[in-house]
């Protein structure tokens, strides 16, 4: 188990997590043999609670208790209050969160992003306010204006939300 520097294990995750990077995380973790990266775990600090932001490992190889073993590092060396995560419905049913000891919390209800040719955008890039200081009318809500400029809406499958607490 070893500690790991930002851009090592954001490049370990960008190309061995469907989701790429993601923005934020404070700790990287990574399960290491013969200085070979197996699997990253990545961190968030939210104040009064952690967030998995991105668990990934080799492709086509089987690392029994990966997760766990990491989880278990963090759990033991950081001390968290609270830890939460999401799972993804297009893609995965949030098992290995309940294989690591989190509970499932919630359903989130679908979102959406835009897109434009093959490029998906975060909808959070086109607020109203951005949009009118960027010089849109006003008078056009933010999906006729995108629409207007060539972008798609899509929506997802919505998430689930897992977490557990742990008191100190």
């Amino acid at each position: 188990m070893e500690v790991l520097d930002s851009s090592v294990a954001g490049e370990f995750i960008q190309t061995n997590h469907l989701q790429g990077v993601g923005n934020g995380a404070m700790i990287h973790l990574g399960l290491v043999m013969d200085s070979n990266i197996l699997s990253v775990m990545t961190f968030y600090d939210h104040k009064d609670s952690w967030e998995i932001k991105r668990f990934a490992s080799l492709p086509n190889i089987s690392i029994m208790g990966a997760a766990g073993k990491l989880y278990n590092y963090f759990l033991n060396n950081y001390h968290p209050n609270n830890v939460f995560s999401y799972s993804d419905n297009r893609y995965f049913d949030g098992k290995i969160y309940k294989l690591i000891g989190l509970d499932f919390e919630k359903i989130v209800e679908p979102g959406f992003s835009y897109s434009l040719g093959s490029r998906r955008y975060h909808r959070l890039n086109f607020t109203k306010q951005k949009l009118i200081e960027s010089g849109y009318d006003a008078n056009l809500s933010v999906d006729e204006i995108m629409k207007s400029i060539g972008y798609d809406k899509i929506w997802d499958a919505g998430h689930k939300k897992w977490s557990k607490s742990y008191s100190k």
